[in-house]
């Protein structure tokens, strides 16, 4: 017997979260790479680009969030909940004017940085919103 919210209709799955570090949100003008000082061979940093849409009504609430799963075909997984508005202990809060503070806003492009256990070959990403 199948349950309703396992039926992925052939999409990957995670199996197991791998813990990893907060993101970190670098605003699109940011030409400075992030640091691999300290990885070893079993983790690797994470880079991940999004663009919201610019239609009309696009973007996140203020008081959102957004999930981002990482998922090898292992079904190793990493999870990232990011929020809107960043917090006020983020590296790069200084740097950003106002309107870069709000992420996932139309028309913005916001680059996510991470590090984090290696996974296996990525099999997907998944993007969800947490209101």
């Amino acid at each position: 017997e199948q349950h309703a919210c396992s039926d992925f209709g052939g999409f990957a799955q995670p199996l197991f979260l791998l813990p990893a570090e907060e993101a970190n949100i670098c605003p699109c003008s940011s030409a400075e790479s992030p640091s691999k000082v300290g990885l070893d061979e079993s983790h690797s940093l994470y880079s991940v680009q999004l663009h919201t849409s610019s239609y009309l009504n696009s973007g996140l609430d203020v008081s959102a969030s957004l999930l981002i799963c990482l998922i090898g075909e292992n079904g190793d997984s990493i999870l990232q909940r990011i929020l809107s508005m960043p917090s006020v202990n983020s590296n790069r809060l200084e740097e950003m004017d106002t309107a870069d503070r709000v992420c996932f806003q139309r028309g913005s492009v916001d680059h996510l940085t991470f590090r984090g256990p290696q996974l296996s070959k990525l099999q997907a990403l998944w993007v969800g919103v947490d209101s």
